[in-house]
């Protein structure tokens, strides 16, 4: 007798493409000496105040971190932050892997309060008062936290203009085409890439992968792998104590004054600088 196979309705295309890696999650009280000026990361955050007091500026205008609701500061939004008194801070730094940068800030372009859900919320404060208690370091915490952060960047892309979500959606799908190119980087990047062997992993010529390759990141592979090693650079300066000197042969920059002369062109300040900054 033949076997029936279930008749497939709908498929999700996307794979494992789009996923969300957390990179800090603590909790502290601030307080006035909070502040940063124009500061830029590559990963994301999420802020939630149990009182008013403390705001973040960004070229979109003033906004006010409300007490129990979540805040967004996107990866590579330039912002500003104020606090007037002690508050309790509790904040998660994270990745977004899969939205190339270049994506990132056209779409995700200014900070973000997403709207109240109660249910949501109420999963958030309970994982706030599991960590005042104590609940630091279980494989079940290390999960509630990622499931958290995926459901507050859902709200987040259905909080999107319509035109910014078309735009997504579209990159999204077409980036298919040099996704091989793009894991492959993500993962080496810090050793010596050739567009031939990209373009080879994506069955094109060299001419054409370079071409579509910028079509559909937004960037040429040359400037993704060093958007890549300096985003990795970053975060090493902010969660390692490694030498810069060591930082930049482990991203792939050889040594540390070719680093320096790159990092700078980023963010407008040297890796020493970047790291003595306020991080929280």
């Amino acid at each position: 007798m033949a076997t029936r196979h279930p008749r497939i309705i709908a498929q999700l295309s996307v794979g494992d493409r789009l996923s969300i890696r957390s990179l800090c999650v603590a909790m502290t009280t601030i307080d006035s000496s909070w502040t940063a000026r124009h500061a830029t990361d590559s990963f994301w955050r999420l802020y939630i105040n149990n009182r008013d007091g403390a705001m973040i500026h960004s070229a979109h205008g003033d906004h006010p971190i409300t007490p129990g609701r979540i805040h967004i500061i996107p990866g590579w939004v330039a912002y500003s932050c104020i606090n007037k008194q002690d508050i309790g801070h509790f904040y998660i730094h994270f990745d977004v892997v899969g939205i190339p940068p270049a994506l990132i800030r056209q779409v995700f372009d200014r900070p973000f309060e997403l709207p109240a859900d109660m249910v949501r919320d109420k999963a958030f404060l309970s994982f706030c008062q599991a960590m005042e208690d104590g609940q630091t370091s279980s494989a079940s915490m290390l999960c509630r936290c990622k499931s958290l952060l995926y459901w507050a960047f859902t709200d987040l892309l259905a909080q999107l203009p319509n035109d910014k979500a078309k735009l997504c959606d579209q990159a999204m799908a077409s980036q298919q085409a040099v996704q091989p190119a793009v894991r492959y980087i993500d993962e080496h990047y810090n050793s010596t890439i050739g567009n031939a062997d990209l373009a080879a992993m994506c069955h094109m010529s060299e001419d054409y992968f370079i071409r579509r390759f910028r079509e559909c990141v937004g960037q040429t592979p040359a400037q993704y792998v060093q958007e890549r090693r300096i985003s990795e650079a970053a975060k090493q300066l902010i969660y390692t104590q490694n030498s810069i000197d060591q930082i930049a042969h482990d991203t792939g920059f050889g040594n540390r004054f070719y680093f320096s002369r790159v990092f700078n062109k980023h963010y407008d300040m040297g890796p020493a600088a970047y790291r003595r900054r306020q991080r929280i």
